[in-house]
């Protein structure tokens, strides 16, 4: 089997399956209104199914197996004394949540920081640093669920048109469901799943099989050419070193070995910072906003994005302190800093997150003026 439909079958076999979630979770009927929104979604000749470019299929898959199996975050050496300490480990997100979350994978970790609670993150990896997809990623709100205005006929995840003279079914686009027939905090930054499961432990779930109403949700992304070099892997040594000598399998193990360094420091960086924006972000929210969201809502994001932004730059630090005398790693440093997509990611993070900061300065600079004035 070829390495890319190992890859994808693996992803596959890992993926929950919104049929096992019927009468056990969720009543069948609505799930077959999530199902059948779905459908009509991929129907539409303008849709692009995610993750079905092998790029991004790959980069989920490097991401899961290296971040994990090679202790990106440092926990090994942060938390190992800590007996309640969970480590670090995603799940693929289901293929409705990624359509309609646009979520690839959920994280979760619990250690000190976290209070030894499992707090839940989402991750939406991409190759592409384009303006305007990166601008469409970073601008998608939070929302889940129906508020009591939305029909019980329709999914909360959008709703068909009933079909109409001279249509066939498949011409009929799926439409969204009013603002105000959705629950959530309606801000970038934050995501939810409808069809979690642990699919690594399913007798010893991280988190109970269902809803995740609130996370904190990053874009993560670095080069695909080091995605490339990191999905071909190395190359057997003695079949190598039998054909092509010592000198051409150590090339080989060193570009891999800096392929993996980099995607590691993309990884850091980007989530360190992206924490820090949505943090200060979030602290930074308007009174209309906040007036207009469910408190117990905003006060889990908060406590989610504290402790994840002190995760991340624990993470960080511990990396660095590590590579201080390790000259792959400092080059690797040295790359991340210049990586065409990990630059564009927390440019725009910081264009993202910093506009919202930038109207509460100015809301309190007009309030003090109309003080001064008064």
């Amino acid at each position: 089997m070829k390495k890319y439909e190992l890859i994808t079958e693996t992803l596959r076999d890992m993926t929950p399956d919104p049929e096992t979630f019927k009468d056990t979770v969720y009543p069948a009927e609505e799930v077959e209104l999530d199902q059948e929104v779905l459908q009509s979604l991929k129907d539409d000749p303008n849709y692009k199914a995610p993750n079905k470019q092998k790029k991004a299929v790959v980069l989920e898959k490097i991401f899961t197996d290296y971040a994990e199996q090679d202790d990106w975050f440092g926990e090994e050496a942060l938390y190992a004394d800590d007996p309640d300490w969970r480590a670090f480990l995603t799940v693929p997100a289901s293929e409705i949540d990624d359509a309609f979350q646009h979520i690839d994978m959920i994280a979760t970790i619990s250690n000190e920081v976290t209070n030894h609670e499992v707090i839940p993150f989402a991750i939406d990896l991409t190759y592409d640093n384009r303006a305007r997809k990166l601008d469409g990623k970073f601008g998608w709100k939070h929302a889940y669920g129906k508020t009591d205005l939305a029909p019980k006929e329709v999914s909360e995840f959008g709703q068909i048109p009933t079909e109409q003279p001279g249509h066939t079914p498949h011409t009929q686009s799926m439409e969204r469901l009013p603002r105000a027939w959705r629950k959530g905090l309606r801000i970038p930054g934050f995501a939810s799943a409808k069809y979690f499961e642990d699919t690594n432990s399913v007798w010893d779930p991280v988190l109970p099989k269902g809803r995740i109403e609130v996370m904190p949700r990053f874009i993560v992304g670095f080069n695909p050419e080091i995605a490339q070099i990191l999905a071909n892997g190395l190359p057997n040594r003695y079949e190598t070193v039998m054909k092509y000598g010592q000198k051409a399998y150590d090339r080989r193990e060193q570009e891999y070995n800096f392929a993996k360094a980099g995607a590691k420091w993309c990884t850091l960086f980007e989530l360190s910072e992206q924490a820090t924006d949505i943090k200060k972000y979030l602290g930074n929210l308007s009174d209309k906003k906040v007036e207009a969201v469910s408190p117990d809502e905003l006060h889990t994001a908060k406590t989610q994005i504290n402790a994840l932004s002190q995760y991340f730059d624990n993470a960080v630090v511990v990396a660095k302190k590590a590579a201080e005398h390790d000259a792959l790693e400092q080059e690797a440093i040295a790359y991340a800093e210049q990586d065409r997509v990990c630059r564009d990611i927390l440019r725009q993070s910081e264009w993202t997150y910093g506009k919202n900061r930038c109207r509460a300065r100015a809301v309190a600079a007009r309030k003090h003026r109309g003080h001064q004035a008064g």
